[in-house]
């Protein structure tokens, strides 16, 4: 027992000492660079890559507190104001509708209740300044002809002078159909007429329309029409409750809004009061702080100019000696001058020797890095039940040399698959020949084991 428990730690040391090796790089570092393991492992080699060590920092911790606002800055100077645009070109004239069929005088509708005053919409964008108007020709025509044409429209006689014009275009929009210059024959019609005949306001001209038409669009034939259509008007007192009724309970309704949102304006007030005195009470405290911050640095600046007042005397003091002992320089420093220039070469000579050494290694780790071909060797020494004895040898062919010689010692935890069924075949064989010994039983060997035929 004692020589097996020496054999195993002899196994065990050189195992130890074949299996040293060292780290090889991939890559050039920069400074501040850490080497990380890249987990490929060759046998005695671990390869690992130059990495910034930034990612090792932890979690960006959480957002500090907002600070108080600052002070509001001072309001912008107004702007100076636009000049204003050019006015736009005047457009044409429309063309004149067809006249439409005369309609029924319709009755007159219920009266509407009062709606609830709308909330006031905000400002419209101020529209584009049109450009300046086509000046207008001159108002003192006196012919019916201009530019040799005549000046009339279609059912509506001549126009002698723009003040008729004028007339005759009221009339049009209104919504006459035909206008007069003399009184037709055989027609029912009412006079009307202007005052500014050939551009003098006290000369009147008379036209004439359809007596029809007049009572259905002149002014003064209003009262009449409102008169007529009197009877027509009915009793809506009924429908007129029950719209109040219903715009009572949207009123009600809309109360209950409108105080729900006066209380949560309080309540904002409040809020908004709340902050304000927390915010006077913060910038005193912040105004305190400054004041104390001020008083510091100009303490400290007047510590610091001390320092440099001292600091100066003392340089030039300094300056003082160093110029004394320039002055002592003599023959020693000459041949300390010669000293120091014979070590210099020496360590020239030496620095060369060094990188000499160093592109060496260069080599050296190159070969290291390059893919290695291998021929690795195992002899089994010894193997028992619970361990295993091995010798092995790896060999780099591509460089040409052995990386590791050793012993391997393995301890089996578990039973190996030949160990398992050599036991299943033991259990067998001795079932076969216990049974054997019995006269009426017969083994019959199969392929997967044996089976058993007995005779009653």
């Amino acid at each position: 027992m004692k020589k097996i428990i020496l054999i195993t730690l002899g196994v065990m040391l050189l195992a130890s000492i074949g299996y040293c090796g060292g780290v090889t790089d991939v890559n050039n570092a920069n400074k501040g660079d850490i080497l990380v393991a890249t987990g490929e492992n060759h046998g005695k080699n671990t390869r690992g890559e130059w990495t910034d060590s930034s990612f090792l920092k932890g979690e960006a911790g959480q957002d500090g507190l907002n600070g108080l606002d600052g002070q509001d800055g001072l309001n912008g100077t107004n702007g100076a104001d636009g000049s204003n645009g050019i006015d736009g070109v005047d457009g044409n004239d429309g063309k004149q509708g067809v006249q439409g069929v005369k309609g029924d005088t319709g009755a007159n509708g219920v009266q509407g209740i009062q709606g609830v005053a709308g909330v006031n919409g905000s400002d419209g964008v101020n529209g584009v300044d049109g450009i300046d108007g086509i000046d207008g020709s001159d108002a003192n025509v006196t012919h019916r002809y201009t530019d040799g044409s005549e000046n009339k429209i279609t059912d509506y006689g001549y126009n002698d002078y723009y003040s008729e014009n004028a007339f005759k275009n009221n009339l049009i929009n209104e919504g006459y159909s035909k206008v007069f210059d003399g009184k037709p024959s055989g027609l029912d019609v009412v006079e009307v007429g202007y005052m500014g005949l050939r551009s003098n306001p006290n000369n009147y001209d008379a036209d004439y329309v359809l007596r029809e038409e007049y009572e259905k669009y002149s002014s003064q034939y209003q009262d009449i029409r409102i008169k007529n259509n009197t009877g027509d008007i009915i009793d809506n007192t009924t429908l007129i409750n029950k719209v109040n009724k219903k715009q009572t309970k949207r009123n009600k309704k809309q109360d209950k809004k409108i105080n729900k949102n006066i209380t949560n304006i309080n309540k904002n007030k409040k809020a908004i009061t709340k902050e304000t005195k927390q915010r006077k009470r913060a910038d005193k405290v912040l105004q305190k702080n400054i004041n104390k911050e001020e008083k510091a640095r100009i303490k400290s600046d007047k510590k610091l100019q001390k320092n440099i007042n001292k600091e100066e005397n003392a340089r030039i003091k300094g300056d003082k000696r160093l110029r004394r002992n320039i002055n002592k320089v003599d023959n020693k420093h000459t041949v300390i001058n010669e000293r120091q220039d014979s070590q210099i070469n020496n360590n020239t000579s030496n620095i060369n020797n060094n990188s000499q050494r160093i592109d060496d290694t260069n080599n050296r780790v190159s070969e290291l890095e390059e893919t290695q071909y291998r021929i690795d060797a195992e002899v089994q020494i010894k193997d028992t039940r619970n361990w295993r004895f091995s010798a092995f040898i790896n060999n780099d062919i591509r460089h040409g040399r052995v990386d590791a010689v050793g012993v391997k010692v393995t301890y089996k935890l578990g039973k190996d698959y030949a160990v398992k069924r050599m036991d299943a075949l033991e259990r067998k064989i001795d079932t076969y020949i216990e049974l054997k010994e019995q006269e009426n039983i017969m083994i019959v060997p199969t392929e997967n084991g044996l089976r058993i035929n007995t005779n009653f």
